[in-house]
């Protein structure tokens, strides 16, 4: 995916769209909790049922791996 292609989400559009579609809403919004809260970088992993891939738009300047079996999964290091 070519990264300078992203187009920030549309807040003012999204907070509209909770009246139609309030279920995909709020997954929306766990979702990017919890990439933030995990500091997620970037994931890439199979499950039984799913393939997931996550990007970050602009890389921090440190990550670190947290998982290299199976999968990979990056986050934010803010050790100094």
């Amino acid at each position: 995916m070519d990264m300078r292609a992203h187009v920030p989400p549309d807040e003012e559009a999204i907070e509209r769209n909770k009246e139609v579609e309030p279920e995909g809403e709020r997954i929306r919004a766990e979702l990017v909790d919890w990439l933030t809260r995990n500091k997620i970088v970037s994931v890439m992993l199979d499950t039984a049922e799913h393939r997931v891939s996550v990007d970050i738009v602009k890389l921090p300047p440190r990550t670190k791996s947290v998982l290299g079996i199976w999968g990979s999964i990056r986050v934010r290091d803010d050790r100094l």
